[in-house]
């Protein structure tokens, strides 16, 4: 039998009450839902960067001391004492006259 039954306006309002109560609970079920993937998503974000910027101070550490140990070869190479004794061993003296060119 097709029939409807019969409404009041207590069970009016009480079938929209009833309505209203699975709709809040599955919105706060979705954003309880999104905030923990929210959570871990910032998580897995913080971790990761925190490895790739270990691996950066690695790298910087030892750019730092490769370039110190290049300031004291360059110091060594540039000491005028070493360049006298180089420019000697390849016949190279110092002048004894200087003449200008006009």
């Amino acid at each position: 039998m097709w029939f409807k039954k019969p409404m009041t306006i207590i069970s009016t309002f009480e079938t929209q009450e009833e309505r209203k109560r699975p709709k809040l609970v599955f919105i706060l079920f979705f954003l309880v839902g999104v905030l923990i993937i929210l959570e871990i998503w910032v998580s897995h974000t913080i971790v990761t960067s925190g490895g790739k910027l270990s691996e950066i101070q690695k790298i910087q550490d030892a750019k730092r001391r490769e370039n110190q140990q290049l300031e004291i070869e360059i110091a060594s190479v540039s000491a005028l004492s070493r360049i006298a004794s180089e420019s000697a061993s390849i016949g190279l003296t110092p002048t004894k006259n200087i003449q200008y060119i006009h």
